[in-house]
């Protein structure tokens, strides 16, 4: 369980608003979100303004909600796209026409294989670190929404009094709750992000192998004198 979450529920708990933190890692992150919500909206009232807890868990939020992204806004990896990833040079976007990928390798020469071998590498590379950013970009948006749903499931089931609804009227209360409406189409557009990730770098990578088997059926056919 992050760091955060604990932060936020220890300054509950020396604020008098919790007794103890849970044991499990569910049971931590459900009420870290909890208690973030109800700080924001404490907050906005006269009466805990100034409260020093109410505020020290607001603050706590935002590096909660933003723990996958830099102070910036940048990638989610935490550097740009074109430049590096923790000193190391990340595949660059393509900066120049792509090179069709041939159907018929008759006419091709050993230089022109090599050199559709090297850039359809460079493509590849390029399509693997796409989905590597999209799939962790997935993974935190889905971590957003399922805290904001169950927010929403919870504040849904407090505001019925002792007659509580059933589970189902609960769920629909929470997917429609409009911040999780709204990333749940967030989600979807990621998604398909990494569907067409995966599957270009799987059509690159087959790319790369079927030139890379032409070049050595015409060395071993060289070598035979064909």
């Amino acid at each position: 369980m992050g760091s955060v979450e604990v932060a936020i529920l220890k300054a509950a708990q020396e604020g008098g608003y919790l007794e103890k933190i849970p044991e499990t890692d569910e049971e931590i992150s459900d009420k870290a979100f909890f208690y973030v919500e109800e700080a924001r909206k404490a907050i906005e009232t006269t009466e805990f303004k100034k409260d020093k807890t109410v505020k020290a868990i607001v603050q706590l939020g935002k590096q909660l909600t933003s723990q996958n992204k830099d102070e910036e806004g940048k990638d989610i990896f935490g550097a740009p796209l074109d430049e590096k990833f923790r000193g190391l040079p990340v595949p660059g976007d393509v900066r120049h026409e792509p090179t069709p990928f041939p159907s018929d390798f008759t006419e091709l020469g050993f230089k022109e294989i090599s050199r559709l071998s090297a850039e359809y590498n460079a493509y590849a590379s390029r399509a693997r670190w796409m989905l590597a950013v999209s799939q962790n970009k997935l993974a935190g948006i889905t971590h957003e929404r399922d805290a904001k749903y169950r927010a929403a499931y919870r504040e849904e089931y407090d505001s019925h009094g002792e007659k509580k609804p059933t589970r189902d009227i609960l769920d629909f209360a929470a997917r429609k709750n409009i911040e999780v409406a709204k990333l749940d189409d967030t989600i979807k557009t990621f998604a398909e992000d990494v569907t067409s990730y995966k599957a270009l770098f799987e059509i690159y990578g087959g790319y790369v192998d079927r030139l890379s088997r032409e070049w050595t059926m015409r060395q071993d056919e060289d070598k035979r004198g064909y």
